[in-house]
């Protein structure tokens, strides 16, 4: 959930899901088609490096291609890294030290893997890991054209997060507002600098501005999921940036 995504786009996501079928005669039988190859109940999911599907182990491949991929992700890209910010805990007890670091963790690995995606081409992966109004103004016709986008590092990596206690009137107003938010979602906070850039390459080369973003205070509503392909997410249910008055209860004194 890059912060560009922050910034909701009017046009939803469509999802198709293609399906082959097939015919039997009872003169000449169709064979059954043979079972892709699956992984076994908690394997790792990612190779070690980014990985073709071409390349990738069958099993491995079928995993991702259900995801719409031809890149798979690999843990150099995922893992946590220096980069990642410290999680700050503003629950006031209300989850464990634990639970807050491993709603941080989940938040940055969909941090990490929307930018990665932009820059990859691999636009289908955002449908697992947001609602469907994220897919955003400028990003999302870039990507919808094969454009690859370049976020940077202030765009995908917080100066802070911080992981607050569930607000019952942050989400009853998100909801109020049209968003679709989980009835077990968590508030998070992120401060980002800025001016950031965001550019793209197109299919021919080109290189384009898409966007400029300001230094902002992002509050995100996220439920923490277990993918079984993405593995512990953060799931972005809804979002906005402060001082807006569906979030103020959450933002830093002068910014709401």
């Amino acid at each position: 959930m890059r912060r560009a995504l922050a910034l909701l786009a009017a046009a939803a996501l469509g999802a198709c899901v293609l399906a082959g079928c097939g015919s039997n005669s009872p003169a000449t039988p169709t064979p059954s088609p043979t079972a892709a190859p699956t992984l076994a109940p908690g394997s790792d999911t990612y190779p070690q490096q980014d990985t073709s599907i071409s390349d990738a182990p069958p099993a491995l491949a079928a995993t991702w291609k259900a995801y719409g991929v031809d890149l798979i992700p690999g843990h150099a890209t995922i893992d946590p890294s220096a980069k990642w910010p410290h999680a700050i805990d503003a629950t006031g007890g209300a989850l464990s030290a634990a639970q807050v670091d491993a709603i941080a963790a989940a938040v940055m690995r969909v941090q990490v893997l929307a930018s990665w995606g932009d820059e990859h081409d691999q636009p289908a992966l955002e449908a697992h890991m947001m609602n469907a109004p994220f897919l955003l103004g400028a990003d999302g016709v870039a990507l919808a054209e094969g454009t690859r986008v370049h976020q940077l590092d202030c765009s995908t990596y917080p100066a802070a997060l911080a992981v607050h206690a569930p607000s019952p009137q942050v989400r009853d107003a998100l909801v109020k507002s049209g968003q679709n938010v989980g009835a077990a979602a968590i508030p998070v906070v992120m401060a980002f600098t800025g001016p950031c850039p965001v550019t793209g390459t197109t299919k021919d080369g080109r290189t384009v501005d898409l966007d400029t973003l300001p230094a902002s205070i992002i509050v995100a509503m996220v439920s923490l999921r277990d993918d079984p392909v993405l593995g512990p997410i953060g799931h972005l249910d809804a979002a906005a940036a402060c001082p807006a008055p569906t979030v103020a209860p959450l933002c830093p004194p002068g910014n709401g």
